[in-house]
């Protein structure tokens, strides 16, 4: 048993903080919170002195492929290879837990991978307890037309040597296509599915806020992953684009977020 010792405890629950902050710790499972009984001879005892105890936060989007502390601009690692991915990844995962969050959504690799779904791989790989990490939710690749938002081949100009993606890699235009690279996701270990409804900040050509897919293109998306159990994050800037994502998800009877 491990009982942690902290000035305070946030109590999300009542909204204040609760003094002193106590935690007990069974192997990997929180047992006790707070005045949980006196700690025995064989406890033991980590003092965080000051510190406040609060539970683990959770980043609803992130992806832990690409920056990292001293990295080169952002838009020109879509032409890194898989391996330096992978390794930018284990050490944004480590600062991420580091940070307090315990779980995040990565959501939607858009790079060449040659099929791999490398925030699956991630997943595994601090569920197994090789690397430390939060836990991932991953989507696997984003989902998104032929120069659509997250088509790294628009980024020519930052990044001259981003390869084409297949529909396998989420470059999927058409209903057909847009089932394929559902499935594929889901096959090799998605958690849920990234879709691009619109433009953003990062579209070169368009408006940010252009709806991308059709409202049948939409709703292929949704029905496809709502059968198999899943949601769908949307990216959607603009209130068309918010519009058309809602109203797919209302018509497979669930809800896009």
């Amino acid at each position: 048993m491990q009982t942690i010792k902290a000035a305070g405890l946030f109590d999300v629950d009542a909204g204040e903080i609760v003094r002193p902050g106590l935690l007990r710790v069974d192997g990997d499972r929180i047992v006790g919170v707070g005045d949980s009984g006196p700690t025995g001879a064989d406890d033991n005892v980590i003092d965080l002195g000051e510190a406040i105890l609060l539970p683990g936060l959770m980043d609803m989007e992130v992806n832990l492929l690409m920056g990292g502390r001293g990295e080169k601009p952002g838009l020109s690692q879509v032409q890194d290879d898989p391996p330096t991915r992978v390794l930018r990844a284990v050490g944004n995962a480590r600062r991420t837990l580091r940070a307090g969050f315990t779980t995040v959504r990565n959501l939607g690799l858009f790079v060449k991978t040659g099929g791999y779904l490398l925030d699956v791989a991630l997943a595994k790989a601090i569920d197994a307890g090789w690397i430390d990490g939060p836990r991932v939710v991953p989507a696997g690749h984003a989902i998104t037309p032929t120069g659509g938002h997250l088509d790294p081949t628009m980024f020519a100009a930052f990044a001259p040597h981003a390869l084409e993606l297949t529909v396998e890699e989420g470059i999927a235009n058409g209903i057909d296509e847009i089932r394929k690279a559902v499935r594929y996701q889901i096959k090799h270990g998605a958690e849920l599915i990234k879709v691009c409804c619109s433009g953003g900040v990062m579209s070169l050509t368009g408006p940010p806020g252009a709806q991308h897919y059709s409202d049948e293109e939409l709703r292929a998306i949704v029905d496809e992953a709502h059968r198999r159990g899943m949601r769908v994050a949307a990216h959607t800037h603009g209130a068309d684009a918010v519009k058309h994502a809602v109203a797919a998800a209302s018509t497979a009877s669930s809800t896009v977020f």
